[in-house]
């Protein structure tokens, strides 16, 4: 099934397919959807724990034991297992392209007992979800967008670079939150 023409497209969904279109991130993330998301969010974590522990506080509960490990990238079928300092676990699964599936999720909770038995459960998701099984929750790309911005200033100062990319990535990941919102899913 094609999309809509250019013609047929609103100046909204014209003006947000343009901005993806010159963002470089957007590009670099074709090849492989959501495990470029997965890929990105760990090196954040990994190179700024501190930061991302702050990040995704809003969906892992405090322990204030807790340090940082590097973050299990697709183990046992687990998109993402972050370890970070002064945080419980939080075990990611991550929907980027596709529709959320509760079953998939209750398949996944002998394996989150196994990897981190007291992990936080958080379904990343571009489309909204149905409703969840017990023990998870929800974001949308739109919510980590905002949470990744407050952290911005903060890893631009340790790494210019590194800011410009998280730049790019906020844009980018709010850019696919609109298109979504704007387009609708059925």
């Amino acid at each position: 099934m094609a999309g809509p023409t250019p013609e047929a497209m609103s100046p909204e969904l014209e003006r947000i397919c343009g901005e993806h279109l010159r963002e470089p991130l957007f590009h670099a993330s074709l090849g492989s959807k959501e495990l470029f998301h997965s890929n990105l969010l760990a090196w954040l974590a990994d190179k700024y724990p501190h930061e991302m522990a702050g990040i995704m506080a809003a969906w892992s509960e405090a322990d204030p034991g807790a340090t940082h490990t590097p973050t299990k990238r697709e183990t046992r079928r687990l998109d993402l297992v972050f370890r970070l300092p002064g945080r419980r676990p939080l075990v990611v699964e991550n929907k980027m392209f596709a529709i959320p599936n509760p079953g998939q999720l209750i398949a996944y909770d002998s394996t989150i007992r196994d990897e981190a038995a007291d992990a936080s459960k958080l379904l990343l998701a571009l489309m909204p979800p149905g409703p969840l099984p017990p023990g998870w929750q929800s974001a949308s790309y739109g919510e980590l967008a905002a949470a990744l911005e407050h952290a911005t200033e903060g890893i631009r100062a340790q790494d210019a670079f590194d800011g410009e990319i998280l730049t790019h990535y906020i844009s980018m990941i709010r850019n696919l939150h609109l298109l979504v919102s704007v387009v609708g899913v059925s």
